[in-house]
């Protein structure tokens, strides 16, 4: 038998993009994140709004992210469809599974996507993609690996490095770049992943961090002290120096000049 375990869920809104078009429909949570134990279930609603004038269709389907997962069907969703009146607001409920040997972590996306009306072509059509982010306790296994730290001075000045999640779970990196001019030892410090942005397992993607303000870097030479951490496992870390100079806005490293 399941057991139904309480989970917290991060509800996030999401803003509109401008006056304009603040009369559309709305769902809440916009993302959940949470822990899960192997065998248990969390139920719980999504909660849509619509503050159009007139009546919409929104459609809704999910993608798996989760890999090798143990069952297809860990997530489900009580609609694919749902109709909603003007200023209306109604609950589709759903289910998340995870089956008893399940391990690291199960990860989905949810698209709410408003229905094209062919009587009103010209209605602002509006898309949420709503992630799920399910960690299972006691089976997390945390690694990452990073690479080719360089710097980026164009139109502001930037540290940038690229990261894979080699874990089997999804984690948040953070820590700090200093970067310090040789010439008279002033240090900036940078921040990273500033946004607190997830990366899930086997996925890459590339960090840039900058100064506060955006500015641009003179002329000089430099060195940045890369320093980076997990949230979840802070025993998790990387670090690499690296040195450039900076010659008419442009970055070149000690091989650039050999």
């Amino acid at each position: 038998m399941k057991r139904f375990i309480k989970v917290t869920i991060l509800s996030l809104m999401l803003l509109n993009f401008t006056s304009s078009i603040r009369a559309n429909f709305s769902v809440t949570p916009s993302r959940m994140e949470g822990d899960i134990p192997a065998g248990s279930e969390h139920t719980g609603v999504f909660t849509i709004y619509n503050a159009y004038p007139m009546d919409i269709k929104v459609g809704i389907q999910w993608k798996d992210y989760t890999i090798s997962p143990l069952s297809p069907d860990w997530l489900k969703i009580g609609a694919e469809t749902v109709d909603l009146p003007s200023n209306v607001t109604i609950e589709v409920p759903y289910t998340i599974s995870i089956p008893e040997n399940a391990t690291g972590g199960y990860y989905a996306r949810i698209h709410f996507t408003q229905v094209p009306n062919k009587e009103r072509p010209s209605t602002f059509i509006v898309r949420y993609n709503n992630p799920v982010y399910v960690t299972i306790p006691g089976t997390q296994k945390y690694d990452l690996k990073c690479e080719s730290p360089s710097a980026e001075n164009s139109k502001s000045f930037g540290c940038i490095f690229f990261v894979t999640n080699t874990s089997n779970v999804h984690f948040r990196i953070a820590g700090t770049v200093t970067v310090t001019s040789l010439a008279d030892n002033k240090t900036y410090t940078l921040m990273i992943n500033k946004t607190r942005r997830p990366l899930m397992p086997q996925q890459m993607i590339s960090y840039t961090s900058r100064i506060e303000g955006n500015p641009r870097l003179p002329d000089g030479e430099y060195s940045a002290e890369f320093n980076a951490y997990l949230e979840e496992a802070p025993d998790v870390k990387w670090s690499e120096s690296l040195r450039f100079t900076i010659k008419d806005k442009d970055i070149q490293y000690p091989s650039d000049t050999e």
